[in-house]
């Protein structure tokens, strides 16, 4: 089993793709934002040692998004964030925040994301917004 681990020190979710007019032709593209947060996933995987699986791999993500405990909270409040006897209900929404890696990671950890089998997410509170990402193999 191959497993790769790695880290994002920021949280991104999938933003809605925008369209304009060109030359009366509507055009479709994913904004700038969700394109530099796709790129960096992808970059903090290679640099994490991952290495693309091949087409046949089934594979599960698990995906854990941690939410800076906002400064305003009392003692007593953020103490209980970081002990997770509460846990962050706020945006960006868990879906999205996994479209957008597994989006990221599409033809660099795997050959395309329809190879993930198994998907799970979690939101915690801790001290700073991060992701913490593993890529495993889960073949037989």
């Amino acid at each position: 089993m191959k497993k790769t681990v790695f880290y994002v020190d920021d949280i991104q979710g999938k933003e809605r793709p925008r369209a304009s007019m060109i030359g009366g032709h509507a055009h479709i593209y994913t904004p700038k934002k969700t394109k530099d947060f796709e790129k960096k996933i992808a970059r903090e995987f290679l640099a994490a040692g991952g290495e693309k699986l091949g087409k046949d791999i089934p594979i599960r993500l698990t995906v854990i998004i941690f939410h800076g405990v906002p400064k305003s909270y009392s003692k007593k409040k953020r103490a209980a964030c970081l002990n997770h006897d509460t846990r962050p209900i706020k945006k960006a929404d868990i879906d999205n925040v996994c479209k957008c890696i597994m989006d990221g990671l599409n033809g660099v950890a795997y050959e395309d994301d329809t190879q993930i089998v198994s998907l799970i997410a979690y939101k915690y509170w801790a001290g700073t917004d991060y992701l913490e990402i593993h890529v495993t193999d889960v073949s037989p």
